[in-house]
């Protein structure tokens, strides 16, 4: 199998819960008892760390702080119903 050959697995944007995120999680939660040798490294900027660390055993967690980047909503309504009217 392929998977032998793997020594780190990354998945990234964990906190995104859908059906096939779900589903591999399970599969890989399976798998690390099989394979003690195997890293796993699940990446989020958004993750709740309790719930993830718990569900793989008390995994140990790093965490690396990042930047903040201001946001600016501008509405467009204008521009917009201004360029269909044309």
């Amino acid at each position: 199998s392929c998977m032998f050959y793997l020594q780190v697995l990354i998945v990234d944007e964990v906190h995104e819960r859908h059906l096939h995120c779900d589903f591999l999680l399970g599969v890989l939660r399976s798998l690390l008892p099989l394979r003690p040798d195997l890293r796993l490294v699940l990446m989020s900027a958004t993750i709740n760390i309790k719930l993830f660390s718990s569900y793989f055993n008390s995994a140990p967690v790093l965490q690396v702080p990042g930047r903040l980047f201001p946001i600016q909503v501008t509405f467009m309504f204008f521009t917009i119903f201004y360029i269909f009217q044309q």
